[in-house]
Protein backbone atom coordinates (compact mmCIF):
# COMPACT_ATOMS: atom_id res chain seq x y z
CA UNK A 1 0.00 0.00 0.00
CA UNK A 2 1.43 3.81 -0.78
CA UNK A 3 0.92 6.35 1.10
CA UNK A 4 0.21 8.34 -1.38
CA UNK A 5 -1.90 8.55 -5.09
CA UNK A 6 1.52 10.68 -6.37
CA UNK A 7 3.47 8.01 -4.57
CA UNK A 8 2.18 5.25 -7.21
CA UNK A 9 2.01 7.58 -10.14
CA UNK A 10 6.05 7.96 -9.57
CA UNK A 11 6.64 3.80 -10.07
CA UNK A 12 5.58 4.57 -14.15
CA UNK A 13 3.56 1.39 -13.66
CA UNK A 14 2.48 -0.28 -17.45
CA UNK A 15 -0.79 -0.79 -16.03
CA UNK A 16 -2.73 1.93 -13.55
CA UNK A 17 -5.87 4.23 -14.00
CA UNK A 18 -7.33 7.05 -12.01
CA UNK A 19 -10.83 7.27 -11.68
CA UNK A 20 -12.90 10.09 -9.83
CA UNK A 21 -15.72 8.40 -7.96
CA UNK A 22 -19.14 10.16 -7.46
CA UNK A 23 -18.14 12.02 -4.20
CA UNK A 24 -14.99 13.43 -6.01
CA UNK A 25 -12.55 11.04 -4.23
CA UNK A 26 -9.86 9.89 -6.08
CA UNK A 27 -9.08 6.29 -7.01
CA UNK A 28 -5.76 5.43 -8.09
CA UNK A 29 -5.16 1.82 -8.94
CA UNK A 30 -1.72 0.26 -10.40
CA UNK A 31 -0.60 -3.02 -11.29
CA UNK A 32 3.15 -4.81 -11.06
CA UNK A 33 4.37 -8.19 -11.28
CA UNK A 34 3.71 -10.13 -8.11
CA UNK A 35 7.28 -11.36 -6.31
CA UNK A 36 8.34 -15.16 -6.96
CA UNK A 37 7.58 -17.92 -9.30
CA UNK A 38 3.71 -18.82 -9.62
CA UNK A 39 2.38 -22.42 -7.15
CA UNK A 40 1.54 -25.22 -9.48
CA UNK A 41 -1.26 -26.49 -6.85
CA UNK A 42 -3.13 -23.42 -6.44
CA UNK A 43 -1.76 -20.66 -8.90
CA UNK A 44 -0.61 -17.88 -6.51
CA UNK A 45 2.65 -16.78 -7.02
CA UNK A 46 5.26 -16.92 -4.07
CA UNK A 47 8.55 -16.39 -3.03
CA UNK A 48 8.71 -20.09 -1.50
CA UNK A 49 8.04 -21.37 -4.62
CA UNK A 50 11.05 -23.42 -5.59
CA UNK A 51 12.47 -23.40 -2.48
CA UNK A 52 10.82 -26.09 -0.59
CA UNK A 53 12.78 -29.45 0.29
CA UNK A 54 10.54 -32.40 -2.27
CA UNK A 55 7.96 -30.41 -3.43
CA UNK A 56 9.75 -27.93 -5.26
CA UNK A 57 7.08 -26.36 -7.37
CA UNK A 58 4.86 -25.53 -4.34
CA UNK A 59 4.28 -22.24 -2.21
CA UNK A 60 4.41 -23.01 1.41
CA UNK A 61 0.59 -23.18 2.05
CA UNK A 62 0.16 -25.67 -0.44
CA UNK A 63 3.14 -27.37 1.08
CA UNK A 64 1.87 -27.61 4.70
CA UNK A 65 -1.14 -28.86 2.94
CA UNK A 66 0.60 -31.48 1.17
CA UNK A 67 3.12 -32.70 3.77
CA UNK A 68 0.47 -32.78 6.41
CA UNK A 69 -2.02 -34.85 4.31
CA UNK A 70 0.12 -37.32 2.51
CA UNK A 71 -1.89 -39.49 -0.36
CA UNK A 72 -3.36 -42.52 0.72
CA UNK A 73 -3.23 -45.54 -1.82
CA UNK A 74 -7.48 -46.67 -1.99
CA UNK A 75 -7.67 -50.35 -3.06
CA UNK A 76 -9.23 -50.56 -6.58
CA UNK A 77 -11.76 -53.47 -6.53
CA UNK A 78 -11.29 -55.27 -10.50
Amino acid sequence: MLSSMEAGESLNLSYASLSILENDDKLWVGVTRADGSKCDRCWNYSPAVGTLEGHPCLCERCYSVVTLNPVQKTPVAV
